[in-house]
């Protein structure tokens, strides 16, 4: 019975992240805009080497005369350790009306399977494309990438995202700062 038991409950530890579940990103989502429909537009640090920061990204038209394009996806951390991440965008209200909103994910890991999806209310304007920005905030405490490079005062998270209680001794943040094509120019994208 002993054995039994050990064999019934013998976890075994998680398997290596394998980044494979990164699909739809900027680069792959829409096939016929090869440079990609993610543009960094500005940020406080360079992005880490590897996988991309945004992923399943579902580009959606509107369903009706009354609603405009939204865009949807997750947010990777790239650095090596927890961080907390702040997502400062619009959320449609209507057609035309938008409302800023920040959604924060705190002590986030890298390879978060469980990521939550964001949905982004995309700007419309006659003659351009609908396109979306999203200000993205790697904080952290522990870190020492974000607490080298984000600790110099140049960014602080903006008022609608409250950091932890516990930074009161100090922190580091990096900002991105993303635009996101709302539409591929052919209309097709990867599924």
């Amino acid at each position: 019975m002993g054995d039994d038991i050990d064999t019934i409950c013998n976890v075994s530890p998680p398997p290596p992240c394998a980044e494979t579940y990164k699909v739809l990103t900027g680069e792959t989502v829409c096939p016929s805009k090869p440079e990609g429909i993610v543009k960094l537009l500005k940020a406080s640090a360079d992005l880490p080497e590897g996988e991309p920061v945004l992923y399943d990204i579902v580009l959606e038209p509107p369903i009706d005369g009354d609603s405009a394009h939204t865009v949807k996806f997750k947010v990777d951390n790239p650095f090596a350790n927890h961080t907390d991440i702040f997502i400062k965008h619009v959320k449609k209200v209507g057609k035309y009306a938008m409302d800023p909103t920040c959604e924060s994910m705190p002590f986030t890991a890298g390879c978060n399977h469980e990521a939550p999806t964001i949905e982004v209310g995309c700007h419309e304007y006659e003659g351009v494309d609908p396109f979306a920005l999203v200000n993205i905030y790697f904080a952290s405490n522990t870190d020492s990438m974000v607490m080298d490079i984000g600790s110099g005062g140049d960014v602080t998270i903006d008022k609608c995202c409250k950091p932890p209680s516990e930074y009161e001794a100090g922190y580091g943040v990096i900002e991105y700062t993303f635009e996101i094509s709302c539409v591929c120019p052919d209309g097709v994208t990867q599924a």
